[in-house]
C-alpha cells in the first residue's frame, strides 16, 4: 500500500529511510536532504522534496510527501507504487481516502510507541526525518526576529521532538539557574510549584528523573551574597548522580546595578573577578569535578530592559549580547554544550509582540512562554542524544 499524501507536517517516521528499506535495500538511498538519488523502480515515485525546499516540506501546507510503510507494517511493491501516479478517478481517490484513514492509523500507533519499544528501522527514519527538519529550522533562524520567527521555530522544534529517537527514561537531568528556571510568574501544580520550562521539556522527553535546582536572583558573580552565586555554591546545589546538567544563567550578571560591579578580563585567567572570572571558575569546576555529566549552558533569549550601571573596570556599559558572546566563548574553551537562544532569535523579546505574547513582565515567561522554552530546549536535547548517541 503506497499513498501520496498533503500534510501539513512530515510524518513522522514512514517517509525517508523507509524507502531505504523498502526499495532497493541501500542506505545510501537516503541523503541527509532527504532526496532519494537512487535510480531504482519504486524510488521513481518518490516526491519527498527536502532538498529542494526544507522548510516548504517540513512545515507548510500543500506539500505532496510520499509515504511508505517499514516492511514490518507494510508490503509495497513497485507496481504499487507505479500506479499511485496515475490515481487519478474520482473512485480511485474515494479509495485513496480509505487507505489514508488506514495509514494515519497506524501513524497513530507509531506515535504513541515509548522510544524504548521502536525498532532499529523506526528510529533510523526518525533520525532522518530530523536531519531535514534541523535544515528547516535553520531556514527559520535566517528569518527577521518576529514573533512570526519564533512560532515558526516552534513550529518544527515539536516535529523534531516528534522524530525524537533516543531513550530519556534511562536519564537523570538536572536543571540549574535564576528565577526563569524556577518558573516565577508561571501557574503552579496541584503542589503549589511552578510549572516552568522544565516540565514542559519532561513532558516532551520523559525522564527516568529530573530536578529544577532554579532559584530567584541566582547568578554566576556573588553581587547578590554567595549563596546566590552559581560559581560558589555550585558543590551545594549540583547533583553529582545526574547524568544531565542544564545551566540557564547569567541575565541577573548582566541587570544588577551594583556599584561595584565589574565585567571582568577573558585574558586574566587565574582571576575570578567579575562576570567573566565567575564564569570561567565555575566551568574550570565543572571540568574538574563533574566530568561524568553531559553539561549544556543556555544563552538568553532578547529582552529589552537594560542594566543601569557603570563597571569599575569598563570604560562606558556593557550590552546583554557582550555577555551572551562571552558565556559562549568559555563554554567553548572548556568543551561544554550550547543551547542557542539570542543568536538564533528565538523568543526575541526585543520585539514588542513577541514580548506581550510570551512573557509576563517583558523578562519573565507566561505560561506559553514557558512552553515554548522548554519544547526548544527539549528539541536541543533530542537532537543532541538522537543523532550522537
Amino acid at each position: 500500500m503506497a499513498i501520496i499524501m498533503k500534510k501539513k507536517y512530515v510524518v513522522m517516521m514512514l517517509t525517508v529511510s523507509m524507502l531505504a528499506l523498502t526499495a532497493c535495500g541501500k542506505k545510501e538511498d537516503v541523503v541527509a536532504d532527504g532526496g532519494c538519488t537512487c535510480t531504482c523502480e519504486a524510488c521513481q515515485g518518490c516526491m519527498y522534496k527536502a532538498g529542494e525546499d526544507a522548510s516548504q516540506v517540513a512545515v507548510e501546507d500543500a506539500e505532496d510527501v510520499f509515504v511508505q510503510a517499514s516492511s514490518e507494517t507494510t508490503e509495497v511493491t513497485s507496481q504499487e507504487v507505479q500506479s499511485t501516479g496515475d490515481a487519478t478517478t474520482e473512485g480511485t481517490q474515494t479509495a485513496q481516502g480509505s487507505m489514508q484513514e488506514q495509514i494515519q492509523e497506524q501513524l497513530k500507533e507509531q506515535t504513541e510507541k515509548t522510544v524504548a519499544e521502536l525498532t532499529e528501522g523506526e528510529k533510523e527514519a526518525r533520525r532522518q526525518l530530523q536531519i531535514n527538519l534541523i535544515s528547516a529550522r535553520e531556514q527559520a533562524y535566517a528569518m527577521e526576529n518576529s514573533l512570526e520567527k519564533t512560532q515558526k521555530i516552534n513550529e518544527i522544534d515539536k516535529q523534531i521532538l516528534e522524530n525524537n529517537a533516543f531513550d530519556f527514561s534511562t536519564k537523570t537531568v538536572q536543571f540549574l539557574g535564576d528565577s526563569i528556571t524556577e518558573g516565577i510568574t508561571a501557574s503552579k501544580d496541584a503542589d503549589g510549584n511552578y510549572i516552568s520550562y522544565v516540565n514542559y521539556a519532561n513532558d516532551y522527553l520523559k525522564f527516568g528523573n529530573y530536578m529544577n535546582n532554579g532559584k530567584a536572583g541566582r547568578m554566576f558573580s556573588d553581587y547578590a551574597g554567595p549563596e546566590l552565586s552559581f560559581s560558589l555554591e555550585m558543590g551545594n546545589m549540583f547533583n553529582n548522580s545526574a547524568d544531565i546538567a542544564v545551566i540557564f544563567l547569567g541575565v541577573n550578571d548582566y541587570l544588577t546595578a551594583r556599584e561595584n560591579k565589574r565585567y571582568g578580563d577573558y585574558y586574566a585567567m587565574e582571576s575570578t573577578a567579575g562576570y567573566v572570572g565567575s564564569v570561567r571558575y565555575a566551568l574550570k569546576q565543572l571540568k574538574e569535578s563533574y566530568s561524568n555529566q553531559e553539561v549544556f549552558f543556555v544563552t538568553m533569549y532578547g529582552i529589552s530592559k537594560t542594566a543601569d550601571s557603570t563597571y569599575t573596570d569598563v570604560t562606558g556599559t556593557k550590552e546583554l549580547q557582550d555577555y551572551q558572546d562571552m558565556l559562549r566563548t568559555l563554554v567553548n574553551d572548556y568543551g561544554f554544550h550550547l543551547i542557542e537562544l539570542h543568536d538564533v532569535g528565538f523568543m526575541d523579546c526585543t520585539d514588542t509582540a513577541t514580548s506581550y505574547r510570551y512573557t509576563a513582565d517583558g523578562l519573565h515567561p507566561s505560561d506559553e512562554g514557558y512552553r515554548i522554552l522548554g519544547e526548544h530546549i527539549a528539541a536541543e536535547l533530542s537532537i543532541y542524544y538522537t543523532q550522537n548517541k
